[in-house]
């Protein structure tokens, strides 16, 4: 008989402290719902009351997504302005090179028509008249050294 007096008082201890944690977790606060900001239809029904804390903070929530939108279309506006003058410059470097390119192709054209290292030009020059006329261009480096070949590469 002790034995079913002890397991009772076990058993209605732990009924009680059951009871107390379901109580404890209805107190706890509800998470608020969202504020609805398109109002239900006429055919929808219903009554929608608003409380002015959550109409305020929703409001605040909404400015808050709209400014960062805002922000960033405007950064987006920039990087694509960015990669546009990127763009540009790119081109107008590479205008820039092919005029430089086209240049010195013009001036190179002029100078290799009257090369100074050509045997055909010296020979008028020395006033001797040769009975065979070779027109060979004796080609020059960037330092203006001549480049002559060896006989077996010619």
């Amino acid at each position: 008989m002790y034995r079913i007096q002890a397991e009772n008082s076990l058993l209605t201890a732990q009924v009680e402290g059951l009871q107390s944690n379901v109580m404890n977790l209805q107190k706890r606060q509800k998470k608020s719902n969202l504020l609805l900001l398109d109002l239900p239809t006429e055919e929808e029904g219903g009554a929608v009351i608003f409380s002015p804390s959550k109409e305020a903070r929703e409001l605040e929530k909404t400015e808050k997504a709209q400014i960062r939108k805002k922000e960033r279309e405007q950064r987006q506006r920039e990087a694509a302005e960015k990669e546009r003058q990127k763009e540009e410059q790119k081109f107008a470097k590479l205008a820039d090179l092919q005029l430089q390119i086209d240049i010195l192709t013009t001036l190179m054209l002029r100078t290799s028509r009257t090369d100074p290292n050509s045997k055909k030009s010296k020979a008028k020059r020395s006033g001797e008249v040769e009975e065979e006329v070779v027109d060979e261009v004796i080609t020059t480096n960037r330092r203006g050294r001549q480049i002559r070949l060896a006989h077996r590469c010619r």
